[in-house]
């Protein structure tokens, strides 16, 4: 059933191309039925999101090595992922999160549809703790929850509702897409995104105020937030979003803590 959702999104695309480029396509025939089709054709179920974002997972990690799933750190980075999903407003995808351990000094993470979830062994070595660990994954997850990861898609697909793709159209997006998951999102979808990581943290039993310290630290080694793209009162506006959320108990944290440590020695050197 097409919703009011789908009316906007064509007027959208009608008035992103202009009427000149609308009434081209008019003359070609183009009939309220075939906007409603096309628009109806923009809305991505679980398995479109999977189909899509493994596409966008393969331009992330094409030429990069990742250590296996079987590994110890990868097993253990799942296990944190997967406690989070659960409280997630999707905690059931098709085929549940995918999750790669990139070999790279980088300081990194990002998310795909899917969702595919992506941390370099660069960035774990920086994190502190499982509560960082929990944060940095928390945040990635969010986008991929909140739609952040699809919207350059549906947007673009409506605008095709006038102007019909050429051959190769559908690469060009994916390509779109994952230049925006390594860069980062606008300001507004960032802090978005920083917002639900705290609640997803606090839902799973972490400490919500976990995020706020990393993004202090990776800004005290990298002199940003992670870019242009981020608040520059990041952390600000999340000591907001921390003051109602519940902490757990110290004595989880300590255990938990252990086991990031257990977990992180088994990286090996050279990764």
């Amino acid at each position: 059933m097409t919703t009011r959702r789908f009316f906007l999104a064509s007027a959208a695309a009608l008035v992103a191309v202009g009427p000149q480029a609308a009434l081209a396509q008019n003359q070609k025939g183009l009939t309220i039925a075939d906007i409603l089709k096309d628009a109806e054709a923009a809305r991505m179920g679980p398995v479109d999101q999977y189909q899509l974002g493994r596409g966008a997972a393969a331009n992330l990690v094409a030429g990069q090595k990742l250590l296996p799933v079987s590994s110890a750190p990868a097993v253990y980075v799942r296990q944190v992922l997967d406690t989070l999903t659960l409280g997630s407003l999707q905690p059931f995808t098709y085929r549940g999160p995918v999750l790669g351990l990139i070999v790279s000094g980088e300081l990194n993470a990002y998310a795909a549809p899917g969702p595919f979830v992506f941390v370099t062994t660069g960035m774990l070595r920086f994190l502190q703790d499982e509560e960082e660990l929990a944060a940095i994954l928390a945040h990635e997850l969010a986008h991929t929850e909140l739609g952040h990861t699809v919207y350059g898609v549906q947007n673009a697909k409506a605008g095709m509702t006038f102007m019909k793709a050429t051959d190769g159209g559908f690469k060009d997006l994916l390509t779109d897409m994952t230049e925006t998951i390594q860069n980062g999102y606008s300001v507004e979808i960032e802090a978005e995104a920083d917002a639900r990581a705290v609640e997803l943290l606090s839902a799973a039993g972490y400490r919500p105020m976990a995020l706020a310290d990393l993004l202090e630290r990776f800004k005290a080694r990298t002199n940003s937030y992670g870019g242009a793209k981020y608040p520059q009162q990041r952390t600000h506006y999340l000591m907001q979003k921390v003051a109602g959320l519940a902490s757990p108990d110290p004595s989880a944290i300590a255990i938990r803590a252990e086991r990031f440590r257990k977990s992180m020695a088994a990286l090996p050197k050279n990764a």
